[in-house]
C-alpha cells in the first residue's frame, strides 16, 4: 500500500511523542471503527503497516469513539492483546 506525502513508513519508525526520551513504538495495536468519519480506519491500516509487530483490527458498526460504540468488542481485544506474550521475548508486566 502506497504511504501519502508526509505519511510513516516502515524505513522511518514511529515514535512516542507523548513521552520524552522514548524510543521507536514496537509493538502496538492499532483499533479503528469502520465508520469513523474523522479519520479513516484505512489511515489506522497504513500505520499498523509502518510499525514493526503491529496488528490492526477494524470493527464494524464502531464510529469514532470505539469505547462507547463497540465497549465489549474493544474489552475484548484489548484483554486479547494483554495476555499475548512479547513478540521479542521480554518480559512484561502486564498481569
Amino acid at each position: 500500500m502506497a504511504s501519502p506525502a508526509g505519511s510513516p513508513t516502515a524505513s522511518s519508525p514511529i515514535r512516542s511523542s507523548g513521552c520524552p526520551g522514548a524510543g521507536p513504538i514496537t509493538v502496538a495495536r492499532l483499533i479503528a471503527g469502520v465508520g469513523d468519519l474523522h479519520y479513516p480506519w484505512t489511515r489506522g491500516q497504513e500505520l499498523a503497516a509502518a510499525i514493526p509487530n503491529a496488528r490492526f483490527q477494524r470493527i464494524d458498526g464502531a464510529g469514532h469513539l470505539v469505547q462507547e460504540d463497540a465497549h465489549y468488542e474493544l474489552s475484548r481485544l484489548i484483554i486479547g492483546f494483554l495476555e499475548e506474550p512479547d513478540p521479542a521475548g521480554r518480559p512484561t508486566n502486564r498481569s
